[in-house]
């Protein structure tokens, strides 16, 4: 690892006896690819072992055996001076116990060093006429210098430049500066003197470091270690006036939960040493969340009154932003903006310090040599092959919003600050529970498994059911019927044979289809499929006309398309190919989706891509040209379905069954429901009476069960996802048992 622990040395900076390097091997390669995950996992780790947070076995004046000549590294007034032995001509004795140098630059490129070294032509510390060479003197005696290796290679460990022959430092040109940096302002301190130090100094850096602490706590909950970290930045930047921050956010979804992880680097410090910080939060996950966070732990750093230049990928964040900085009133923040804690912190933390910022949007994996390091931070590190480790253990920073002054009250669900206005997370809330209420039916469990789920477009399936919005104040008997339908459709509640069997058995002897010649049960579906006794299938005729309307919409939608071409990718998707006679009760158990799903009123994700693809990817009119197709097919439904009650209604009148039969209340009694059973069976009335206890504990147990589940996946959905909205019900999984879990 490098001086400092940050990093793993390239492969052409580890020093051994073997003068040519060839191809890294197995176990380097093996540690590069997991790098990142191994830097974060140990570093902490070893810094504790080593004094002053230095790697020891970093052997920086260890000479490189390719190298010819004497290569010395020093700093004379805080200027890095790299010089060559000079041995040409004549060699005199130098009396002043001298060595003559020739001295060479370190070739730079995007602010950053590179291994490249070239001579220098001329600079202040030159000691001869001429400038065709510049060389100066050097004290052999000098502590502070060091023997650095330095090779004549066009093999570049910094790919900066073009691989041409050049003179290269095979070592971290950055663990260089730390090196010399710490020679020249290192105090030789004896170890008894520090028993001289007065007791009131001692108290004073101890009350300074408890403040410090304590400042940093005041504003997040995190680890020790990250404390002290940015207590180490803090120190750094406490005489800046002006400081560059390149921030960045991630999004990542694990198979339990979303976590978002954020970080930032502040460039330019001293000697090309830059300062990086990274952390993961919880709870409300979106990008944008991220993005502020890492600008916010940013803020904490920085010194008072001090200018801070914020460079960041997200519009959304630098919005968020300019809130605070063109000072508009922060009830804004909490009535109209998503996570308004930690904007208000932001805002906090602005305020008190007297911080001017300046956002500035830099295009995402542009090449922007920041953004990519802060890109970098932001991403949740993996898991390595034999390591078993919890990858967020340690890491996971909250607000610690007590400290909000400005607020009277901070809205709060299950110990959690809500992050979203109170309205919206109000109606988020409920629109769960009913989501879950929904997807919790018996009915639905069979269209609920994870491949149907997913094959749905939820949100235009919804509003296909509403032809107007059902809180306007305007009502009409034919908007009404259209929704009474498609929902009594989709939910299979027409009244059906089957339905009225089991409502009025004394009026209906079965619930057999009387339009038949089989005898087969008349449920929602069979309505349709009945080929009241001829020998078509009526699917067959309905899939046709579905795809005439379908036709036929995105024709007038898209007038200049040819025809041909419409066809050939309505053609394309298989649910509206008819290939052969199907049974609708079989087809509950497909993995996919059937046409018996469309006649209910289900969209198929399949079928919206398809005709988005012929209205060049122009989502809204897609979307309008579907709406209007399952409108149009809906009233051929509707007819068929009148027809069928045209003719249920002559043989209810045939057989007597009045409506007034029909509106009558059916009365029920323990003692006739008794004396059936008795006919029928031998159970004693002690075990009757012990049958219905156990089914009622039963019912009891199984609504506790299901509130319990629909509390506690509210709460999972409504934290840690991020795309609960627009009905996404394949998030939640219902087993055939009733129970329910989180899909991955």
């Amino acid at each position: 690892m490098n001086l400092n622990f940050k990093d793993i040395l390239d492969w052409h900076h580890i020093q051994t006896t073997r003068p040519k390097r060839g191809k890294p091997s197995g176990w380097y390669t093996y540690i590069d690819q997991k790098k990142d995950y191994i830097t974060n996992m140990i570093q902490d780790k070893l810094r504790n072992l080593y004094a002053h947070n230095l790697n020891t076995f970093n052997n920086l004046t260890k000479k490189h055996v390719s190298t010819k000549k004497l290569w010395i590294a020093h700093k004379e007034n805080n200027e890095l001076i790299i010089g060559e032995e000079y041995k040409r001509g004549k060699q005199v004795i130098d009396k002043r116990n001298t060595q003559k140098l020739k001295h060479y630059n370190i070739v730079t490129t995007n602010l950053e060093p590179t291994s490249v070294l070239l001579p220098c032509e001329g600079c202040e510390i030159n000691t001869r006429e001429n400038n065709e060479e510049c060389l100066y003197r050097l004290d052999k005696n000098k502590e502070d210098k060091i023997e650095i290796p330095v090779i004549y290679s066009k093999k570049s460990t910094s790919n900066t430049l073009t691989k041409s022959f050049k003179n290269r430092i095979r070592m971290n040109v950055k663990d260089l500066y730390r090196a010399t940096a710490i020679m020249e302002n290192y105090e030789d301190v004896q170890e008894n003197d520090t028993l001289n130090i007065p007791v009131n100094i001692i108290d004073e850096e101890y009350n300074q470091r408890k403040s410090e602490y304590h400042e940093i706590q005041k504003w997040i909950n995190c680890e020790d270690e990250n404390i002290r970290e940015l207590i180490y930045i803090k120190e750094k930047l406490k005489n800046k006036k002006q400081l560059k921050v390149y921030t960045d956010g991630s999004l990542e979804t694990t198979l339990t939960e979303n976590i978002m992880g954020f970080g930032w680097v502040i460039p330019e410090v001293k000697d090309y040493e830059r300062l990086t910080f990274r952390g993961n939060i919880k709870n409300f996950p979106s990008s944008t969340r991220a993005e502020l966070m890492a600008i916010f732990t940013a803020l904490i750093v920085m010194p008072k009154r001090s200018k801070v230049i914020i460079y960041t990928d997200s519009t959304c964040a630098i919005q968020n932003i300019k809130i605070i900085t063109n000072q508009i009133n922060t009830r804004k923040i909490w009535t109209e903006k998503k996570n308004p804690v930690i904007l208000q912190m932001i805002n906090d933390i602005v305020q008190e310090r007297r911080l001017k910022i300046i956002c500035h949007k830099v295009k995402a994996h542009s090449g922007d040599k920041y953004n990519e390091i802060a890109d970098s931070l932001a991403r949740i590190p993996g898991f390595i092959e034999g390591i078993t480790n919890n990858i967020f253990e340690g890491t996971t920073i909250s607000l610690n919003y007590n400290n909000i002054t400005d607020r009277s009250f901070i809205p709060i669900w299950k110990f959690t600050p809500i992050e979203t206005p109170v309205k919206d997370a109000i109606q988020d809330i409920n629109r769960l529970k009913l989501m879950l209420n929904f997807k919790y039916q018996e009915r639905f469990k069979y269209i609920m498994t994870n491949t149907k789920c997913r094959e749905i477009d939820w949100d235009l399936t919804f509003k296909t059911k509403h032809p107007s919005k059902i809180t306007s104040d305007i009502t009409n008997k034919e908007d009404s019927n259209k929704r009474s339908f498609a929902l009594k459709l989709l939910c299979e509640e027409l009244p059906t044979l089957s339905k009225r069997y089991i409502h009025k058995p004394n009026l209906y002897s079965s619930s057999s289809c009387i339009l038949c010649e089989k005898l087969v049960e008349e449920d929602n579906m069979h309505v349709f499929t009945c080929k009241r006794k001829g020998q078509i299938d009526p699917i067959k005729t309905l899939t046709n006309k579905f795809k005439e309307i379908l036709i036929e919409k995105i024709k007038k939608e898209e007038p200049g398309i040819d025809i041909k071409i419409i066809k050939k990718v309505v053609s394309e998707v298989d649910i509206l190919n008819y290939t052969y006679e199907k049974d609708y009760t079989l087809s509950k158990t497909y993995s996919d989706l059937s046409f018996f799903d469309v006649i209910k009123g289900y969209i198929p994700n399949i079928l919206v891509t398809k005709v988005k693809k012929i209205c060049r990817n122009k989502k809204a009119k897609a979307n309008k040209i579907i709406i209007d197709v399952l409108e149009e097919f809906q009233k051929i439904l509707k007819q068929i379905w009148k027809e069928r009650c045209d003719k249920i209604i002559e043989w209810e009148i045939k057989n007597g069954i009045t409506n007034k039969d029909k509106r009558t209340r059916q009365i029920r009694n323990d003692k006739r429901t008794k004396i059936q059973i008795d006919k029928t069976s031998n159970i004693k009335e002690g075990n009757l009476h012990i049958s219905k206890m156990m089914e009622k504990i039963n019912f009891q147990r199984k609504q506790k069960q299901k509130e319990e589940d629909l509390e506690f996946f509210t709460n999972e959905i409504f934290l840690n996802t991020f795309t609960y909205k627009g009905n996404n019900l394949y998030k939640i999984k219902i087993f055939s048992d009733g129970d329910m879990a989180i899909s991955s």
